[in-house]
């Protein structure tokens, strides 16, 4: 799916482990404050505003929002390869850990749509029946600061200085030395802006609320996996992860290793009214063929730039990733104009 990146909406991502392993201990402090590191300093060099977020066993989503589409894609790409690397140390593996691409997909900007993406993340930490009320979850998600306003504050490893040290000849020591408390800086969602904190929070908690009574007393078979494996795992070094888990029933290993999550068609947009959602897809549509036309187009230019005759620059729609077009002197050069939606 081509990449478009909307700086006026609110985008929901969605990551998955390949083959829906469980290779994110909900139960481990440290792989916790280890995440929260790694979205905090992922933030700190992109500058993304974080709406919400929640870290399961196998997949994760989250609520962002940002100024720059190229900026919201080196915050992807800076904090999805954090998280692959802290599950590969805490196993003691190599190789990938996600399934492909996160899948993107903007949220209308009425209150009522944002807020239904809000309960959906919310309901995450209660399906796998891990507890009765979304703040029960133990790993790393949004929801202290959503419903009482508690810093998420975590650990940032330095994996570049230790690195260096290493390639230099330097002992690393203790790699407490090259860890720092970061804080992840949350925004309120943009449905939330103007209204005092207290406000929104207590409706943030009627919807915790109502998540609870329809999710919370249907404790889940993959949720006692979960939970074993928590539990299991729950042993922890100063300065590093826990050991390997040595014991694990049959049924956990099996979840753990080799679960298959459902395949669902990816939607173009979410909105609580279809008016909007069937906006948002045409939108996509016609985004999608305009950016196949000038790769049509590109490709023509391109082929008259190879055989020495004037080639013109072509213009992409506006929030996309465009290919690098030739360097060439007989290229002109043309300000591309914005994309506009009312056409």
């Amino acid at each position: 799916m081509l990449r478009w990146y909307r700086p006026d909406l609110v985008h929901e991502v969605t990551l998955r482990t390949i083959d829906g392993r469980w290779w994110f201990d909900a139960g481990n402090p440290t792989m916790r404050s280890e995440i929260l590191g790694a979205l905090a300093a992922a933030q700190r060099r992109t500058g993304v505003r974080i709406h919400a977020f929640t870290v399961m066993s196998n997949h994760y989503h989250a609520l962002y929002s940002f100024d720059h589409p190229e900026q919201f894609a080196a915050f992807l790409c800076h904090f999805h390869a954090a998280l692959a690397r802290i599950a590969n140390r805490y196993w003691q593996r190599r190789g990938r850990v996600w399934d492909g691409r996160a899948v993107v997909i903007p949220v209308a900007g009425d209150p009522e749509s944002q807020l239904q993406r809000l309960e959906y993340l919310l309901g995450q930490n209660v399906k796998t029946g891990a507890g009765a009320h979304p703040r029960d979850w133990p790993g790393a998600c949004a929801t202290p600061w959503l419903l009482e306003g508690t810093p998420l504050v975590g650990s940032h490893r330095d994996q570049t200085a230790i690195a260096l040290a290493s390639r230099n000849g330097h002992d690393a020591g203790d790699v407490a030395n090259y860890c720092e408390d970061v804080t992840v800086a949350m925004t309120p969602l943009p449905c939330f802006a103007g209204r005092p904190d207290h406000e929104w929070r207590e409706q943030v908690r009627e919807l915790a609320d109502a998540v609870a009574e329809r999710h919370g007393a249907v404790p889940t078979e993959a949720g006692a996996c979960d939970r074993e494996c928590s539990q299991a795992t729950n042993r922890v070094d100063a300065g590093r992860f826990g050991d390997v888990p040595s014991e694990l029933s049959e049924q956990a290993e099996q979840a753990r290793t080799s679960a298959s999550p459902q395949t669902r068609a990816v939607k173009l947009a979410h909105a609580a009214h279809t008016a909007d959602r069937l906006k948002l897809a045409e939108d996509r549509r016609k985004f999608e063929q305009e950016f196949r036309d000038c790769a049509r187009q590109l490709l023509a230019e391109s082929r008259l730039a190879a055989q020495g005759k004037l080639a013109r620059l072509v213009e992409f729609p506006a929030w996309s990733f465009p290919p690098r077009q030739p360097s060439c002197p007989r290229w002109s050069n043309r300000e591309a104009k914005p994309y506009n939606f009312s056409e």
